[in-house]
């Protein structure tokens, strides 16, 4: 919290400097005439510098609105969880059933609140579960290890999707509304205008499943430390999961993922194949980039949620593009100089012909939901010759991109 405060405070410093020394200087030397051409272009300079600045801003108040509301809550400044006393009685919980003292499953709930949104830097839910009075908590948060695992293996879920939380599963219609169009009305002529017009995108339950098994001598040889182990890697199986159903889903009999939903914005010259071509040449390299930003409708470019997602890969082929004098580009330069940032996501194409493997928008546009949380089990039964005891982990869940306007693709060239 503090590093975000600080970080705040320097832009909006960075900003008034920029003022003092290069604006209002500007301003007074121009009240009584025309600017030059030279002074037009540095106006322009320092009005992208200034834009460049305030979208930070924006995204550092929203990223410190988010920890404060997670202070208020008691989850913690990462992930959901984050040792409250919720946190504190499921993961009592999770430890009894881990050392036998508990039969029934432990669930993670993550009840509906229609005061569940996403903003810049992350999740924002205002509930996770029913305040407990359990108040001895293992080693590491079993509730924050697992989520943080979930998000580990899905950079779209660390993108700041937007969280919908339900107790059940039949389908979940959202609605989405198109503004109508008004008209131009001469004095005493009727009114007219187009209506708007309504659509809806629906959101399922499909289930993901993992089986960890564990030898009885860890569980009664270890530390309740073990609990983490397990709640890490039953979280980062679904987290694998989803984070692979929410890129690539068919939307048959899965759900509908970002390549399936999203269109195509921006498509490469011939030559493109894998990678942006030459950074000198006009309409390669970067410009590639700068035109799939600009794909996207202003409301969605301009949001401080705004960011590119792409494969390790991708990323550093954008990092590699360089300068006719042989400097790197970097990746700064995109979103007409607000810096939107590049998202990693392991589940996105790698660079080949006729692969989109570039994603830019709003991502608050992309739904996830959850349906009743994450469910633990334990048997002692299933793997009775081996002596071992078998923990599962189960998640119902849907993706949808619900309005397709705000997120654009980058294709490569097919030749």
């Amino acid at each position: 919290m503090e590093e975000l405060k600080r970080a705040l405070a320097e832009q909006l410093g960075l900003r008034k400097h920029i003022f003092e020394t290069e604006v209002q200087p500007l301003i007074d030397s121009t009240r009584s005439r025309a600017m030059t051409g030279e002074e037009q272009q540095k106006s322009a300079d320092i009005d992208a510098r200034i834009r460049a600045i305030d979208s930070r801003i924006l995204q550092l108040r929203g990223q410190i609105d988010t920890e404060e509301q997670r202070a208020e809550l008691g989850l913690g400044g990462s992930g959901w969880g984050g040792g409250g006393s919720a946190d504190g009685e499921f993961g009592e919980q999770m430890r009894d059933m881990l050392r036998g003292r508990r039969t029934e499953p432990v669930e993670l709930t993550v009840p509906m609140q229609r005061g569940a949104v996403t903003v810049a830097g992350g999740m924002r839910v205002r509930a996770l579960t029913t305040a407990g009075s359990g108040a001895n908590t293992i080693g590491v948060s079993v509730f924050n290890q697992l989520v943080q695992s979930m998000q580990d293996g899905s950079g779209l879920l660390r993108a700041g999707v937007t969280m919908v939380a339900t107790d059940t599963g039949e389908p979940l219609i959202v609605p989405r509304g198109a503004v109508g169009a008004a008209d131009l009305v001469a004095e005493g002529q009727p009114i007219s205008g187009t209506d708007p017009t309504l659509s809806s995108t629906t959101l399922r339950a499909y289930k993901l499943g993992q089986i960890v098994k564990v030898n009885r001598e860890f569980l009664e040889d270890t530390d309740p430390m073990v609990g983490t182990y397990v709640a890490a890697q039953a979280g980062l199986a679904l987290g694998l999961g989803m984070g692979n159903l929410l890129v690539t889903g068919t939307g048959t009999n899965e759900p509908t993922g970002l390549l399936t939903a999203a269109t195509v914005g921006v498509t490469g010259p011939t030559g493109t194949t894998t990678g942006f071509g030459a950074q000198a040449t006009a309409g390669q390299g970067t410009d590639l980039l700068n035109d799939l930003f600009a794909s996207v409708a202003e409301p969605y470019a301009g949001s401080p949620a705004a960011a590119f997602l792409a494969r390790n890969a991708t990323i550093t082929k954008v990092k590699n593009l360089k300068t006719t004098a042989g400097d790197p580009v970097g990746t700064g330069f995109v979103a007409n100089g607000a810096g939107a940032p590049f998202i990693p996501d392991a589940f996105m194409p790698v660079p080949a012909a006729g692969a989109t493997t570039v994603a830019f928008g709003d991502w608050r546009a992309f739904w996830v939901r959850i349906v009743g949380g994450v469910r633990f089990e334990r048997s002692d039964h299933v793997l009775f010759d081996s002596d071992q005891v078998a923990f599962k982990a189960t998640v119902r869940f849907d993706g949808a991109l619900v309005d397709p306007g705000a997120v654009r693709l980058y294709k490569h060239s097919a030749t």
